[in-house]
């Protein structure tokens, strides 16, 4: 397989599953922390993006990466693939940047933030709430201090 033939299947998929999720082009590129141009440039194939473009790209659609990756003996379709079932249509801005962002964290810290919202959902006592505010405040930070 040639590497135009790469670059127009990777671009084809890039494109397929981006709609299929609901997404804009920028809102794809400011997820991943890129210009739209340069998202626009993978889904015309005129630029291939890196592996680990291609990786953070695949966890934000919530799928395989290799379903990104062009292959002679793929068997499934795009409709064949386990998509989010989560329509974006109805969602205001910040909660789609939410669920971008939520998107892009590695599985561990996933599951942390779903921990910390499990229990900020179930209490009301105003004290516990503050304790739960304060814990996503410094996880806050201490993501911000690493970078």
């Amino acid at each position: 397989m040639n590497s135009a033939n790469v670059n127009s299947q990777i671009a084809i998929s890039l494109r397929n599953y981006r709609e299929q999720c609901g997404y804009s082009q920028k809102q794809v590129a400011d997820s991943l922390g890129i210009d739209r141009s340069t998202y626009s440039y993978y889904e015309i194939g005129k630029t291939t993006p890196s592996i680990s473009t291609i990786m953070r790209i695949a966890n934000l659609f919530n799928i395989d990466c290799t379903q990104l990756l062009p292959s002679e003996d793929k068997q499934k379709s795009l409709h064949d693939i386990n998509l989010p079932e989560l329509q974006l249509f109805d969602l205001d801005k910040r909660e789609i940047n939410l669920i971008l962002n939520y998107r892009m964290l590695p599985e561990e810290e996933q599951e942390k933030l779903l921990n910390i919202l499990d229990q900020f959902s179930k209490n009301t006592d105003p004290s516990v709430t503050r304790t739960l505010e304060m814990r996503i405040c410094e996880n806050s930070v201490d993501k911000n201090d690493e970078k």
